[in-house]
């Protein structure tokens, strides 16, 4: 299955999934893409998910593709 992450809206400093997570559901076997710098505002930076096999995608992949879509 793939989760995608997407960036919340402009004033959100929230993302609707943390890097620790993100790893716990790609060890499950699903795979999860995250729009880019999605968690900045949460303090999780790409490179926090990177770490945890998470797939940096563009946000319009991420809509046409998943099959699940996390946001606020």
């Amino acid at each position: 299955m793939i989760i995608g992450v997407l960036k919340e809206p402009l004033g959100e400093n929230r993302v609707s999934l943390l890097p620790e997570q993100a790893s716990v559901l790609v060890r499950q076997g699903n795979i999860v893409w995250l729009e880019k710098n999605a968690g900045a505002n949460a303090f999780s930076p790409d490179d926090a998910y990177s770490s945890g096999e998470v797939l940096i995608q563009d946000r319009s992949t991420i809509l046409a593709k998943a099959d699940i879509i996390l946001c606020y």
